[in-house]
Order: structure tokens, then C-alpha cells, then sequence
């Protein structure tokens, strides 16, 4: 006679490999670069919300910086990205990501575990670098606005 306990996971394990090839599917899709596009997207929007506020989330603008990375990398290494005009896209990206780089990123220290202004800079100088580099980002989100 089998016990509740394995009987019970039984159940589990045979629900769980029933299960396993949509979480394949769903892991591949959610790390594709149409989705990880459309993520960016939305934390940028944040963080442009953010900077508006009485107390910008500097922390945002450390998540910005990397997801900014890892959506230029997945598009440079893996080719998935499914939208028109891809080299268009691409050179955009490049462009945003180093004008962050050199405008936003620069004004801050990422070191700590709290993103902290650099000496002499204030919230005002982020959202005013921030803020000038929203013309392009317009272009790349009418050229390819994600998932």
C-alpha cells in the first residue's frame, strides 16, 4: 500500500513534467529581445516618473543602466529580435546606451548598495541628463516599440 505522501508526489511529479515544455517555452520567450525590449521600455518610463518626483528612486537608474546592457547584448549575440528594421534598432540602442552612459551613469556611483550621486551632483543634473536623451528614445520606441 502506497502512502498519501507519495501518491501526493506522484501527482506532483507527473503535473510537473506535464508541465515543463510550456515553462521551456515561456523561459525562452520571456528572454527573447522583443520582451526584454518591451521590459526596458517600461522601466524607463519609470525611472522618467521617478526623476520628476520629490524623491527620484536613484536605484532605478542601476536596473536602467543593466537592463540597457542586457537588451544590446541579447540582440548583438542571439539575432532574435523579431521587429523591422533591425540594424536600425540596433544602432539606436548602441546610441541611447552610450549617451546614458556618458550623461546619466557618469553622474552616479553604483558602488554602494544605494545608488548615490556623485559629489557635486544634484537630482536635478540626473533628470535634466535624463531628460535629454528622451528624443531618441522616442525614435527607438516608433522603431521598435517591444512586447
Amino acid at each position: 500500500m502506497k502512502s498519501p505522501t507519495s501518491v501526493a508526489l506522484a501527482a506532483l511529479l507527473a503535473a510537473t513534467s506535464a508541465h515543463s515544455p510550456g515553462c521551456r517555452d515561456e523561459t525562452r520567450r520571456m528572454s527573447s529581445a522583443d520582451y526584454l525590449l518591451g521590459r526596458q521600455h517600461r522601466l524607463w518610463k519609470r525611472v522618467g516618473e521617478s526623476l520628476r518626483s520629490d524623491r527620484p528612486n536613484l536605484n532605478l537608474l542601476r536596473a536602467l543602466d543593466v537592463r540597457l546592457d542586457d537588451t544590446l547584448r541579447r540582440m548583438q549575440t542571439k539575432g532574435d529580435y523579431t521587429g523591422p528594421d533591425k540594424d536600425k534598432v540596433l544602432a539606436m540602442l548602441r546610441k541611447i546606451r552610450a549617451a546614458y552612459k556618458a550623461q546619466v551613469a557618469s553622474k552616479l556611483d553604483f558602488s554602494p548598495p544605494e545608488v548615490a550621486l556623485r559629489p557635486g551632483v544634484t537630482p536635478e543634473d540626473v533628470r535634466r541628463a535624463f531628460e535629454g536623451l528622451q528624443d531618441d528614445y522616442r525614435r527607438l520606441l516608433t522603431l521598435a516599440p517591444g512586447r
